[in-house]
């Protein structure tokens, strides 16, 4: 039998979904190895190349795909009406995000946004409602934390600067843009402080571990959601999932995230893998997928009565804010850009650097990387 190697991520979502469906495919097979989170947004792409057919690839990454020249443009294997049909089913952003330089370099199978992430248990015990606004999130009278190791730090920043309608990557400013970043910065101190070392190591899997086997944190109101939290027997407690918190009253410029399916150019059985792709795409296989943690980037999962039910209508309830997400580019070394401005934030929240020296910081990083 003909076997591949792939490569994906740590986590059940990442891993144990992408095991069980292709040991239900019976033409191939598939052997998936892991790497950490942080290795899935940082590790250069074209490394993994070298060892795996396929990858399960961060979107800001396809920029460095494109220019490793080591990866199977999408379009040139699959003919248009799949693509057509696959565009069309995917949610969001997510098909678009993997689009560079007029090709497509992997393929949505997972999708995820920043999102909110509460405890109905405690929110019930102590009387709270879900913040809607940023106003909402500082007066909320319970344990806040965030994800705020680099990459994910500047994810929020990313989140919070599109919501208010301040560009990100922002080249030149003025005094009204500057106040705007003064008043997100304090937001993220605010919840820095409240939350405290715990939140500065954390990215997303850890922190809601950490929130679902105790009784600390109530409330997250940015991290990609990992909707597995929201189903019975998961974890100790149930997570809930909400759309984010807004300047605007409308949960408009979450950081996208998710994950793609890429193609090396070590992979020597290309009809073989597009067979696969079609069959992963069915419904019924994408249900299964589901089943087994995996998180589809297939509107159709997302507003099943059944997947809905199960996790506590966590994929309803955050339709709007994937809807409107906000797409990070991904032109080369962008990952580069990603974790040093998240270093540049963490050196703020610590207190090591000034509101006007973190913005100076930003704008010369900036500068340094985005092309005009």
């Amino acid at each position: 039998m003909i076997k591949l190697y792939g490569i994906t991520w740590d986590d059940p979502r990442g891993y144990d979904s992408l095991v069980y469906i292709s040991q239900k495919y019976k033409d191939i097979s598939i052997q998936w190895d892991k790497r950490s989170l942080y290795d899935f947004t940082v590790y250069p792409p074209d490394k993994l190349a070298k060892s795996y057919d396929l990858v399960v690839v961060d979107y800001p990454s396809v920029g460095d795909i494109a220019e490793s020249k080591m990866y199977v443009p999408i379009d040139e294997i699959l003919s248009k009406k799949e693509l057509e049909f696959i565009q069309r089913i995917s949610i969001g952003k997510t098909y678009e995000s993997y689009l560079y330089n007029g090709h497509l370099w992997a393929l949505p199978i997972d999708a995820a946004t920043q999102v909110s992430a509460y405890r109905e248990d405690m929110f019930r015990k102590l009387s709270l409602r879900v913040p809607k606004s940023w106003r909402q999130v500082i007066k909320l009278k319970c344990k806040i934390g965030m994800p705020l190791s680099p990459i994910h730090v500047h994810s929020s920043f990313i989140t919070i600067c599109a919501n208010y309608f301040l560009d990100p990557f922002f080249i030149k400013l003025n005094q009204y843009d500057v106040r705007k970043i003064y008043t997100i910065l304090d937001v993220m101190k605010f919840i820095s402080d409240n939350c405290g070392e715990l939140c500065l190591k954390s990215d997303p899997i850890k922190l809601l571990n950490y929130m679902a086997e105790g009784e600390e944190i109530c409330y997250i109101p940015l991290t990609y959601g990992y909707y597995s939290y929201s189903r019975d027997n998961y974890r100790k407690n149930v997570i809930n999932y909400a759309n984010i918190p807004s300047f605007t009253k409308i949960p408009y410029g979450s950081t996208l995230g998710g994950a793609g399916l890429a193609i090396s150019n070590k992979n020597k059985y290309i009809e073989e893998t597009v067979n696969f792709i079609k069959w992963f795409y069915e419904f019924d296989v994408q249900k299964m997928y589901w089943q087994h943690y995996g998180q589809p980037a297939d509107i159709r999962i997302w507003i099943n009565e059944e997947v809905n039910r199960a996790t506590r209508n966590s994929y309803i309830n955050t339709i709007y804010t994937i809807s409107l997400s906000y797409v990070r580019p991904n032109f080369p070394s962008f990952v580069k850009l990603h974790e040093e401005s998240g270093k540049i934030l963490v050196d703020f929240l610590i207190g090591r650097t000034s509101r006007d020296e973190t913005i100076k910081e930003l704008l010369n990083l900036n500068i340094s990387y985005i092309k005009t």
